[in-house]
């Protein structure tokens, strides 16, 4: 129930990009993917519109929704995170630990 890559991965997933030296990806009973915890250079870029953001930290863990979703990340360790062309403007620097959240969106098609 456990993929690991090394040597440097990334994992995609529409918008989002998720990339490490060493990659675990945890899987469910249901064989989904989880979890997944990057070690060694971790980031993370979400280009989701008026939201759009990146972190930077040596260890970082995300989290996904029972719909494969990206729901939440953790990142620890020499923290850098900035807004991306979003709503406001924030930048982060020296933090040793940084939560975010994601919200999924529902889109209604006609």
């Amino acid at each position: 129930m456990r993929l690991t890559f090394s040597g440097g991965a990334t994992a995609e997933q529409d918008q989002d990009v998720m990339s490490g030296d060493n990659l675990t990806a945890i899987l469910n009973e249901k064989k989904k993917l989880q979890k997944i915890e990057m070690r060694g250079n971790s980031y993370l870029r979400s280009m989701e519109v008026g939201h759009a953001c990146e972190a930077h930290s040596v260890d970082m863990d995300f989290f996904l929704d029972d719909d494969q979703r990206l729901q939440r990340a953790y990142g620890s360790r020499d923290i850098r995170a900035q807004t991306l062309n979003a709503d406001s403007d924030m930048q982060l620097s020296g933090a040793n630990g940084l939560e975010l959240t994601f919200q999924a969106l529902e889109i209604a098609v006609c």
